[in-house]
């Protein structure tokens, strides 16, 4: 049986590709593929760590859709009546309708239910499905939801209140990556225009840039165009970052 990453393993490797490739790359423009390339390590790591925690958001974001319609689903199916573990499972037959048996949430969800049938408790299957998705508004709603069901709480008030805040930051988020989207493309394709004009040089008028390699002089030239590029995407990235938490 083909195993499948775990999200956490799939964030990282999404998040590492683009920074190794990047690294590779400028060590080849910027430096010849000579020893004065090692200086570039700090930065991919830097790159990679900064790529990691955008997968993750990006993640989260993606995974929060989905189970705001699970919870529509375990609302209704708990106000037909349904013992929990009962609506637990028609909720996740709908979502697995709705998303398909590949989405994440399905999948989890279905694991869940699995875990029902074999002797597990609800809470600590929920809790495991929490663990998992690795997202703060599932794990969060989980606590509030197992708490609740210990002490007699009204469980159909707390996922009513969940699905209502989980919408409204759902669309404002969606509002906001509507609005920079077309500039957060523009933004990536300058990001990538030195290292392309760069690319071109080399590949098509090498003699113009041969002055640059094997000397300490050029060395020094190229480390402190690297560092302007690099300044200039940092800057980018923290000022749609800002926008994004604003």
């Amino acid at each position: 049986m083909k195993r499948k990453l775990l999200p956490a393993g799939i964030i990282l490797l999404r998040g590492m590709i683009y920074p190794l490739a990047l690294g590779m790359l400028s060590a080849w423009l910027f430096y010849d593929l000579e020893p004065p390339a090692i200086l570039l390590v700090v930065s991919v790591a830097y790159q990679c760590v900064s790529g990691v925690k955008r997968e993750r958001s990006e993640y989260e974001r993606k995974i929060s859709e989905p189970f705001r319609d699970m919870l529509a689903f375990f609302r209704n199916a708990l106000l037909a009546g349904y013992s929990p573990e009962h609506a637990l499972n028609t909720a996740t037959e709908g979502v697995t309708g709705l998303y398909g048996e590949e989405n994440r949430l399905a999948r989890e969800l279905n694991q869940t239910i699995r875990q029902l049938m074999t002797g597990y408790s609800l809470e600590d299957a929920l809790s495991g499905f929490g663990e998992r998705c690795e997202n703060a508004d599932i794990t969060e709603f989980i606590s509030v939801f197992n708490l609740s069901k210990r002490t007699g709480g009204n469980m159909l008030e707390i996922i009513s209140q969940t699905a209502t805040i989980l919408s409204e930051k759902l669309e404002l988020e969606r509002e906001i990556h509507a609005e920079i989207g077309a500039r957060e493309t523009e933004f990536k394709i300058m990001c990538l225009m030195p290292y392309g004009i760069l690319a071109y040089l080399r590949m098509f008028s090498g003699e113009f840039l041969s002055p640059l390699y094997g000397n300490p002089k050029g060395y020094i030239f190229m480390t402190i165009i690297y560092i302007f590029c690099l300044m200039c995407e940092y800057g980018g990235r923290y000022l749609i970052g800002k926008s994004l938490r604003a």
